[in-house]
């Protein structure tokens, strides 16, 4: 009996991981769609800092 709860809970928590996981994409979707030029303009502010940092590593990674 107490092997069968376990695997009820276990069950329960997977499903229940599974639907709270759907909400999070769901509203995380919703959160760019409402706030998609915002998002925008931070990734154009990104853009720079992230090509110096990939330049960075890629000469890091020459000197090797």
């Amino acid at each position: 009996m107490a092997q069968e709860s376990k695997k009820k809970i276990k069950a329960l928590r997977k499903v229940v991981m599974v639907i709270f996981g759907v909400v999070l994409i769901v509203l995380g979707m919703l959160a760019i769609i409402v706030w998609w030029d915002n998002l925008w303009l931070v990734a154009k502010g990104c853009a720079g800092l992230i090509l110096f940092l990939a330049g960075v590593g890629v000469i890091s990674l020459s000197k090797k």
